[in-house]
C-alpha cells in the first residue's frame, strides 16, 4: 500500500505541475502576439486553447489522483481537514475552468480567424482570461498551501 501511495503522489504533484506550468507566460504572449500581427496572434490564440486542454487534462488527473490518495490513506472520514477543503476548492478551479477559461479561449480563437481583428472584444475576453487565471493561481496556492500544512478535525 505504501508503494502505491507513493506512485500516486508522485503522479498527483507532477500533474499539478503541468497544470500549474502550462499557463506561464501565456497572457503575455498572447498580448504581444496581438500588437504584432493578425497571424501570429491567431497562432497564439490556437496555442492557449491547446494549453487550455492540457491545463483541463492534467487539472482531470490531480482530481483521480487525488480521490485515490484519499482511498488509499482510508477515505474521506480518514482524511485530514486540509484535504476536504483542498479538494472542495480543486472542484471549484475546475469548475471555473470549464466554465470560463474554455470558452473564453474557444472564442479568442473565433475571433483571430475573422477577417478583421475585432480589438475591443479580443481585449474582453483577454481580461476575462487573465482574470481566470489569477483565480485559479490563487486556488493553486491556497490548495499547495493546504497539502503542506495539516488540519486535524
Amino acid at each position: 500500500m505504501y508503494a502505491l501511495y507513493r506512485i500516486l503522489l508522485v503522479v498527483h504533484i507532477a500533474a499539478a505541475a503541468v497544470t500549474l506550468g502550462a499557463s506561464v507566460g501565456l497572457m503575455r504572449h498572447l498580448r504581444r502576439t496581438l500588437e504584432a500581427s493578425q497571424q501570429a496572434f491567431a497562432l497564439a490564440a490556437e496555442d492557449a486553447q491547446r494549453r487550455g486542454k492540457i491545463m483541463g487534462l492534467s487539472g482531470f488527473i490531480v482530481l483521480q489522483t487525488g480521490l485515490a490518495l484519499i482511498f488509499v490513506i482510508g477515505g474521506f472520514k480518514a482524511a485530514p481537514l486540509n484535504i476536504h477543503i483542498a479538494f472542495t476548492i480543486m472542484l471549484g478551479a475546475m469548475a471555473l475552468s470549464i466554465t470560463v477559461m474554455r470558452p473564453t479561449s474557444a472564442r479568442l480563437v473565433e475571433l483571430s480567424k475573422a477577417e478583421t481583428l475585432d480589438k475591443v472584444g479580443i481585449s474582453k475576453s483577454l481580461k476575462k482570461l487573465a482574470m481566470g487565471q489569477g483565480i485559479l493561481h490563487l486556488a493553486w496556492i491556497i490548495i499547495l498551501v493546504l497539502m503542506l500544512v495539516r488540519i486535524e478535525k
